[in-house]
């Protein structure tokens, strides 16, 4: 195992009818003045608008709202909500949705603070050093965003899709309320939550010795969301299901499943997935979906120990040969039975669209870290997922 530092401040109210904790977590950091943002209008036809703003107006706290934030998020949004929270001269953001919601909201609170465009920290040309704090009400799992240091954001100039990472991004406190998303499309509870598996997968696959419980933990998070998950399909309104997968969902990536190892994770699947999102709108989890099995078959005999481990503690094959490929290969077909598309071509990506997706993954390469990958190496991943 090797050395590390893990943090992870962020104070949960977790469980049925907290989200009117909000006001009171606002009130005794001595917050008097946020900014709310959201999404679509989800959160006006499920009462949790009602509640979060109920729970403001107890506390004494004045708010200014802006919606419309969209998934795979877009600068011109973030901009948006960077002029209010200046204008309104805001103490805090509170983020009300789900994980593109929390990404702009984090992203924001350091805009807040800079004179700049907040681009310039996506792109290296500003450190982040402060932010206003970030509170939260989660409305969908699956990002761990109400849990972490990371905000991803895309600019549609140039469909370039980057994330940003630094501790003072990590928010003070999320609110988690499972019961809200018993009314979340299908498709949605289904993208957050492979999102979150293969999260937990990226760290799984950087592994070193003395590192067994770390591994042991990670395996316990993938098989308890992959149970879960289908259960949802089923009923969305089991809530113990539901309350499972969100509490995994935010453990997920929240810096756990990262300690001890040489590097924090092969984050090659979602560079990859991030261009595609990019240029083609693909719901995350769906183009990790499609990406990560594919990136697997490319790079396993480069940590084969690993992939055979994963076959066997997550899907039972321990035995013959190609153990590793058929525990990947298991993997697409799980994110098959639940209905997501595991191709390209079902998401309407032509084939000769590959190589624009490989030269904007490629702005960013070498990527990867079991092995590192070019140009050439992601556009043959692609035409694994096509």
């Amino acid at each position: 195992m090797q050395n590390f530092t893990f943090y992870a401040p962020t104070k949960i109210i977790f469980g049925r009818d907290t989200i009117p904790q909000i006001g009171e977590a606002l009130a005794a950091d001595g917050i008097s003045r946020v900014v709310l943002v959201a999404g679509g209008g989800s959160i006006y036809k499920n009462g949790v608008h009602e509640a979060v703003t109920g729970s403001l107006e107890k506390h004494g706290i004045r708010f200014a709202e802006i919606g419309g934030v969209r998934s795979n998020p877009r600068l011109s949004k973030l901009r948006d909500v960077i002029t209010l929270l200046k204008g309104e001269k805001a103490e805090a953001v509170l983020a009300v949705g789900g994980g593109s919601v929390f990404d702009t909201a984090k992203a924001a609170a350091m805009g807040a603070l800079y004179d700049g465009d907040v681009w310039d920290f996506f792109c290296g040309k500003a450190a982040v050093k402060e932010a206003l704090p970030v509170y939260g009400v989660l409305t969908a799992s699956g990002t761990s965003s109400e849990m972490n240091n990371t905000a991803v954001v895309t600019r549609e100039d140039d469909e370039s899709k980057w994330a940003i990472a630094s501790p003072v991004l990590v928010p003070k406190v999320s609110v988690i309320d499972p019961s809200v998303q018993a009314t979340l499309p299908e498709s949605q509870t289904v993208s957050g939550g492979i999102d979150a598996v293969t999260h937990v997968l990226e760290a799984y696959v950087i592994s070193c010795p003395g590192l067994d419980f770390v591994q042991d933990y990670c395996e316990t998070l993938i098989r308890a969301m992959m149970r879960r998950i289908p259960q949802l399909v089923k009923n969305p309104a089991d809530y113990e299901a539901r309350a499972e997968l969100a509490w995994c969902c935010s453990l997920a990536h929240n810096g756990l499943s990262n300690v001890g190892r040489p590097v924090r994770g092969d984050f090659a699947s979602h560079r990859i997935e991030h261009s595609l999102s990019a240029i083609f709108d693909v719901p995350h989890g769906t183009g990790l979906a499609i990406i990560m099995p594919a990136w697997m078959e490319y790079v396993y005999r480069d940590a084969e120990p690993v992939f055979e481990r994963l076959a066997a503690s997550v899907f039972g094959i321990r035995d013959g040969e190609d153990r590793a490929l058929r525990g990947i290969r298991a993997l697409r077909e799980y994110f098959r039975s639940l209905g997501s598309p595991v191709t390209l071509r079902e998401v309407g990506v032509a084939k000769a669209d590959l190589p624009r997706i490989a030269d904007n993954a490629a702005k960013l390469a070498p990527l990867g870290a079991v092995r590192k990958i070019e140009r050439e190496d992601i556009l043959r991943i692609l035409e694994t997922a096509w």
